[in-house]
């Protein structure tokens, strides 16, 4: 099926957000599988050939809904439902389009000035054709597409200098200066540490006079003499000690403003030779200055970075577990003894990751590389460890299936003798009931006295078989629950 138009994916991505906060990019892959795109489909681009359509136009669909306040970006590159948004949803439309969207405020007043182009992506607008351009002939359509393209880059421009740092805004103030001579544009003196100050705002040449640079001049002085670094003058009294709030001052305003003073200097004439000698020569004093505060900086900085690499590694190096096989094949550190040193290891590492603001990346670099080949030998160890522990477990295992092999055969051989002993006693029975029958009609004493001494010894022996059969009855129980309680120790072990 064709790529859906803007305002036909406005309904679903609405219901996108209803589920929670949604990326941008995730809302494309999904209208793309709701509308059965194919590969083909999902890659045909605009007519610029750098974006893909139905990426354009999910974009734009979110653009509308957030300008009419049924969904709001929390963040960048994510969308999410509104209050507002949610009420739609409740009673839904069959289409939400450009004619639905204008029944809320503001909306209408985004129409008449066009919407900002949506997280930096192609804005295409007159790929997504409104009412109104729709209806007009192809030279009013190529009009208004560009009319709005360029009124979204300018809300755009206009939204990104709002959010600048000062001065970052200086800078592009000055570049903005030196890419527009000859021409005539607002231009700020002097500069405060604020950024720019509307109430100096004026109508001057981009033609600067010496004077105009030599109040820029004065704003650099008193910037470099006013500012006081947290390492300026300060004595580390013990190497260890820490020094609280930022470590180093942040001279990048200052140089920024120094090369934007150089800059000037190409362009800005002064009335004799002699006052722009004078000038320039004030303004690399004043770069020196700065310079110097830096790299005084910069050293201090170093020297507190230093010492807390050398505690760091102070603190790590006891903690690596070496073991040499060659010297000895039983390892005498104890697992108790290399959880004390992942203790230590630990409060190491955190402590280098508390102090990671106040060192040089080479010294954090350092550290952590020490850090990582401590805990990768303490790996070795656990590893060893657990294989050791491994290897004893299987041969526990094994001995006790040994063990439980042995006491199966001894039962097997309990069993069978058993038996034969059953059978002996039913044959003794046998004996002992035909001699009490040829008791009972004996036909002389000498005879009886025979009979009685054959059936004495026949009950003596069944006896001793009866004594028999009860031990080992008693030894096959024995052997039962032994043989029982190794199985249940083996299955637990396995």
């Amino acid at each position: 099926m064709p790529v859906p138009d803007f305002q036909t994916v406005m309904l679903p991505v609405l219901r996108l957000a209803d589920g929670g906060e949604v990326r941008a990019a995730d809302a494309v892959d999904r209208i793309s599988d709701e509308s059965h795109l194919t590969p083909d489909e999902r890659a045909e681009l605009l007519p610029s050939g750098r974006q893909a359509k139905i990426a354009n136009r999910v974009h734009w669909a979110v653009t509308y809904l957030v300008k009419a306040g049924l969904l709001s970006r929390p963040r960048r590159g994510v969308f999410a439902i509104t209050e507002r948004g949610r009420k739609v949803l409740a009673n839904p439309p069959a289409r939400i389009d450009i004619n639905f969207l204008s029944q809320f405020d503001g909306f209408d007043e985004f129409r008449t000035k066009p919407p900002e182009d949506p997280e930096d992506i192609e804005s295409e607008p007159s790929t997504e054709p409104t009412a109104t351009l729709a209806a007009g002939t192809p030279d009013e359509r190529i009009e208004a597409a560009f009319n709005d393209l360029n009124a979204t880059l300018r809300a755009e421009l206009l939204d990104r200098v709002q959010t600048m740092h000062p001065t970052a805004f200086e800078k592009l103030i000055i570049d903005l200066m030196l890419g527009m001579a000859p021409m005539r544009l607002p231009f700020v003196a002097p500069m405060s540490n604020n950024g720019l100050c509307g109430d100096w705002l004026c109508e001057v040449s981009c033609a600067m006079q010496g004077s105009d640079l030599d109040q820029l001049i004065d704003e650099l002085e008193h910037l470099v003499t006013s500012s006081f670094s947290p390492l300026e003058g300060r004595m580390v009294e013990h190497r260890y000690d820490l020094i609280s709030g930022s470590m180093i001052y942040d001279w990048r305003p200052a140089w920024d403003k120094a090369n934007a003073i150089q800059e000037l200097f190409k362009t800005v004439r002064y009335p004799t030779k002699a006052e722009r000698d004078r000038a320039w020569v004030r303004f690399n004093d004043i770069r020196n200055d700065l310079s110097r505060r830096a790299n005084a900086d910069r050293a201090k900085f170093r020297e507190v970075s230093q010492s807390w690499r050398d505690k760091v590694v102070e603190d790590l190096r006891p903690l690596r577990y070496v073991f040499v096989p060659i010297l000895s094949d039983i390892d005498p550190t104890t697992v108790d003894e290399m959880k004390e040193l992942g203790r230590l290891l630990k409060e190491a590492r955190n402590l280098l990751h508390e102090k990671r603001s106040v060192m040089l990346r080479e010294h954090k670099d350092e550290c952590y590389a020490l850090a990582e080949e401590i805990k990768q030998s303490h790996d070795r160890f656990w590893e060893q460890y657990h294989k050791s522990r491994e290897t004893r477990r299987l041969a526990h295992v094994q001995a006790m299936r040994e063990k439980a092999e042995k006491i199966e055969g001894n039962l097997q051989r309990n069993r069978e003798k058993r038996e034969k002993a059953v059978g002996a006693l039913e044959r003794v029975e046998a004996n002992i009931s035909k001699n009490e029958d040829m008791l009972a009609s004996a036909y002389s004493d000498n005879y009886r006295e025979r009979v009685e001494g054959w059936l004495a010894d026949s009950i003596e022996k069944r006896d001793s078989i009866l004594e028999s059969i009860r031990r080992f009855d008693e030894w096959i129980a024995q052997d039962e629950d032994r043989l029982s309680e190794l199985r249940s120790k083996i299955f637990a072990r396995e």
